[in-house]
């Protein structure tokens, strides 16, 4: 299994100066406390894919470049779709993981993906549209993803 976190955005709608990945939570990263969790679980450095964008310099070396990666130059005119496609097919990966490097994960959750018998896994959260209403921004800042098949994901107006 590869596992492929999607570091690529810049965090517009946050305004930060770094990427969205290397938010400390109580000391720790997002993207740490993810690969944290990743080793707990028995996932090697060389199963771990980065797709990375913003800064990524300042990725690579908050990790210490231990894992390969793909470069999504244009990441702001792009999406999470192009970034993951991008490291799909730098590394023509097949049986894959995807998280999201702007996520705090739980152990619970990683153990469920990297235990799935699928061959492409991510996380979904059923309850995201109740969170996103709280937002008032639902309409601006909407993905659509289609469970069982990924037929598309774009923005999509309610």
């Amino acid at each position: 299994m590869k596992i492929i976190i999607l570091c690529a955005g810049y965090g517009k709608r946050i305004n930060l100066n770094k990427p969205k990945c290397l938010i400390k939570i109580k000391g720790e990263t997002l993207l740490k406390n993810t690969i944290k969790l990743l080793k707990k679980n028995k996932i090697k450095n060389d199963q771990i894919h980065l797709a990375l964008g913003y800064q990524y310099k300042k990725i690579l070396k908050h990790t210490n470049n231990k894992y390969k990666f793909s470069l999504v130059k244009n990441f702001k005119k792009t999406n999470m779709v192009y970034s993951l496609y991008n490291c799909v097919k730098k590394f023509e990966v097949t049986d894959s993981m995807i998280l999201y490097g702007d996520i705090l994960y739980t152990n619970e959750i990683i153990k469920k993906i990297i235990n799935s018998k699928k061959k492409l896994v991510t996380a979904v959260d059923r309850n995201w549209h109740k969170i996103w209403k709280l937002t008032n921004r639902i309409e601006n800042d909407l993905e659509t993803l289609q469970i069982k098949k990924i037929f598309s994901i774009k923005k999509k107006h309610f």
